[in-house]
């Protein structure tokens, strides 16, 4: 047992009742300023709502070769409209869609958003927001008939 004590007084030195008062002392390394790393602080950017985004209703017939398909959308930088007749864009609200004789024209509205904002900075925007539907629910569906 004698020969336990000293042995457990080295393994325990933070124990020292009934043993040598070994005292150890940790020499703490210090790091100059300039050698710490510094981390970036993010950027806390409030949340966006999404832009609204609608289309005026359209007739159901015409008797033109076209119709012209008015689209509310903030900070607009592009429409597409999609049809059996083809894809058609415009960079303002009015896009003008050219239909086919006889047939049945279903159309999807894409409204692409203008990303603003510079990088590394709160950035909005840049996404695109499709309906196939107007400002009333109503689909966006045209036939083109003879006059």
């Amino acid at each position: 047992m004698k020969r336990l004590i000293p042995l457990l007084c080295i393994l325990f030195t933070t124990f020292t009742v009934g043993c040598n008062r070994l005292s150890i002392t940790p020499t703490p390394t210090l790091w100059p300023e300039a050698d710490l790393p510094i981390a970036p602080t993010p950027t806390l950017c409030p949340l966006a709502t999404p832009e609204l985004f609608q289309v005026d209703p359209i007739p159901a017939s015409t008797d033109q070769s076209s119709i012209i398909v008015h689209v509310y959308l903030g900070n607009l930088e592009e429409i597409t409209v999609v049809a059996e007749s083809g894809t058609f864009t415009s960079a303002t609200r009015d896009v003008e869609v050219t239909l086919k004789p006889g047939i049945l024209h279903h159309l999807e509205v894409h409204g692409k958003v203008l990303q603003i904002g510079e990088a590394g900075q709160c950035q909005y925007g840049g996404y695109t927001l499709t309906t196939t539907v107007d400002k009333n629910g109503s689909p966006l569906i045209v036939e083109q008939v003879s006059p």
